[in-house]
């Protein structure tokens, strides 16, 4: 005998049924959250989950986020919801070693004294209201990571923000930079007749200042027979006259591991040949080149060192011995599509000046060599 049930009695069934699978999901699938944006936006990266695994002590997020300041701006407020969720997929994936509290520091409260004593960016909005978003990450030991704002001009950048402050405060020894340089860009112990010649002073390079400020900066000897093993990252400056041994020395401490930052030319400026009153045309016949032939070979790169890049797109303005303002195609004008805004490194840079810079070319087809331009010429170079 066959059952038949009417059309608002079926209806009514699944409609029950719908709502028994909600209640049961809601139970079940709490905390799991599926990503269906394209981009993958709330996606944590391999990288990330790695640092993750390796927390060793337990970490507490407190995001500042004024949220009442938001209902007339709705790109702020759909910004600062995407923050919200990519912090608790941090939480989500720590396995219990990170935890989040919320706090909205509205004005004359406790909780804006402490988002100011932190340090976090206070945005004036239109009518006189102001704006926090930012995260204080703090460990069991008091080592506070701070990100005073999250600017939505950085949203690409979201979770290496993050993720950079997850390490600070998880490893708040210093990283220790090694720089190898004949330039006297310490700035310490500069022989007193060459302070004119290199713009007065000893004063360390404006680079080695801001790296301070980060990293723990120590001068490796032009003569080195070996890199210190203490150093995270070496830095080499226009690596001009090594001997074989230091170069020996530098090999090996990239095939241990180590990572280089090379600053190398084929006509640095800043090298100047020293005072001689004898010859007073010695800078016409010095060799400014770097000289790193071989250490870029090894590494399966080459640069010529008698060609300079030169491109005409790019030749920022001079003033020319008449007075008149020219275009000089050595000195380049590095900006818009010139500059890799994808990476990290030139991510937010508008313009870049070089001076008689080099060019890179790759010797090696294939093989394990990635290399990814941070800035480059145009088809007129």
């Amino acid at each position: 005998m066959k059952r038949s049930y009417s059309l608002p009695v079926t209806i009514i069934i699944l409609a029950a049924f719908l709502v028994l699978v909600n209640l049961v999901s809601a139970m079940v699938f709490r905390h799991a959250r599926v990503d269906l944006t394209s981009e993958k936006l709330y996606t944590l990266s391999p990288g990330t989950k790695n640092i993750l695994e390796k927390l060793e002590d337990r970490l507490r997020f407190k995001f500042y986020l004024t949220g009442d300041q938001m209902k007339d701006l709705p790109s702020i407020q759909l910004y600062s919801t995407r923050v919200k969720e990519m912090i608790e997929e941090y939480v989500k994936l720590s396995g219990g070693k990170v935890s989040l509290a919320m706090l909205d520091p509205k004005p004359d409260t406790e909780e804006e004294e402490v988002a100011q004593k932190y340090g976090l960016q206070k945005v004036p909005l239109q009518g006189g209201r102001s704006l926090y978003m930012g995260l204080v990450i703090s460990d069991e030991s008091g080592n506070d990571e701070v990100i005073p704002f999250f600017n939505p001009e950085r949203e690409e950048f979201l979770e290496y923000d993050i993720s950079k402050a997850v390490v600070n405060v998880s490893n708040p020894e210093k990283k220790v930079v090694g720089i190898l340089s004949p330039l006297p860009v310490m700035g310490d112990n500069m022989p007193t007749q060459l302070r004119a010649a290199y713009g007065g002073g000893s004063e360390p390079w404006a680079v080695v200042s801001q790296l301070r400020q980060l990293y723990r900066v120590k001068e490796i000897d032009i003569d080195a027979q070996a890199i210190d093993e203490d150093v995270d990252i070496l830095m080499l400056v226009h690596p001009k006259g090594l001997s074989p041994a230091t170069r020996m020395a530098i090999d090996q401490y990239l095939l241990k591991g180590g990572r280089i930052v090379a600053f190398i030319d084929p006509n640095c400026e800043a090298d100047m040949p020293p005072p001689d009153p004898e010859n007073p045309y010695a800078g016409l016949t010095y060799d400014r080149t770097s000289g790193a032939e071989d250490l870029l070979a090894s590494w399966g790169l080459s640069m010529k060192k008698d060609e300079l890049a030169a491109d005409l797109n790019l030749a920022a303005n001079v003033r020319s011995q008449s007075y008149r303002v020219v275009p000089y195609p050595v000195y380049l004008n590095m900006d818009g599509e010139s500059v890799n805004s994808g990476e990290v490194i030139t991510a937010g840079i508008e313009s870049l000046l070089f001076a008689s810079a080099g060019a890179l070319t790759a010797t090696q087809a294939g093989g394990d060599l990635e290399i990814v331009p941070l800035l480059q010429t145009t088809e007129e170079a």
